[in-house]
């Protein structure tokens, strides 16, 4: 009796916050992590505002798992291994891991082989909230079949864009999150100091898009995530 009661309050609701959306701006929600929306997400959303300026979108960025109902948020960019997404989500594009640096400090230091890296100063990401053990210089070591020196030099911070500001800064070499910041390697803010392609290693995690269903039905919602997977496709 109950359950019939509250769902036609429910029902006017539905259908009252349907009426007032369609008499204001279009919204698209968007969560995703603080990493993905700092270095990739806005920096293109000049782009998406100057093709849809009746679209407003809306980044809640932070490392938490939302729900999406719930939180009454759209859509999800979340990076993880294809076995902890569900079946409708999309994969918008993987990621690899390469030694980055500014150019300055690469002018500064010879650099022709990994072995080269580990007199530097290393910049590590030493993240308590999540598990970044994967992101780290003793995992790419380990993968490049390097001794880590005992006595490391290097700057340790808790945020992945810190990191990277850091390298831009000429502090050290960072271990560059690629497509993350191949922007900052085509505006030359980043280079490669290793070029060949076994000194990056590949990730088993991706970008994955998630939409509600009643979400994907809106047409700015539609809209948002086909920009998206275009914008996935070239990366």
């Amino acid at each position: 009796l109950y359950f019939r009661e509250v769902s036609k309050a429910l029902h006017l609701l539905r259908e009252a916050t349907a009426t007032v959306r369609a008499r204001t701006t279009p919204v698209v929600r968007v969560t995703t992590t603080v990493t993905f929306a700092s270095l990739w997400l806005v920096p293109r959303l000049a782009a998406f505002q100057a093709q849809y300026d009746e679209i407003s979108v809306h980044v809640v960025a932070d490392n938490t798992v939302r729900d999406l109902e719930r939180h009454s948020l759209d859509v999800a960019i979340r990076y993880c291994p294809p076995d902890l997404v569900g079946a409708d989500a999309i994969r918008l594009f993987g990621e690899s891991v390469t030694p980055v640096c500014s150019p300055a400090f690469l002018k500064k230091h010879r650099v022709r082989r990994p072995e080269d890296l580990m007199a530097l100063p290393l910049i590590e990401l030493e993240d308590q909230a999540s598990n970044t053990l994967w992101l780290s210089w003793k995992v790419w070591c380990e993968a490049m079949k390097l001794e880590q020196p005992r006595d490391r030099r290097g700057l340790v911070f808790s945020h992945y864009d810190q990191v990277i500001q850091a390298a831009i800064a000429g502090q050290g070499v960072a271990l560059g999150r690629f497509p993350l910041v191949r922007q900052m390697l085509d505006d030359r803010r980043l280079v490669v100091p290793l070029k060949s392609r076994q000194y990056s290693t590949p990730q088993q995690r991706a970008y994955w898009l998630m939409v509600t269903p009643t979400s994907a039905a809106r047409h700015e919602v539609a809209t948002f995530t086909r920009w998206l997977r275009a914008q996935g496709a070239t990366q």
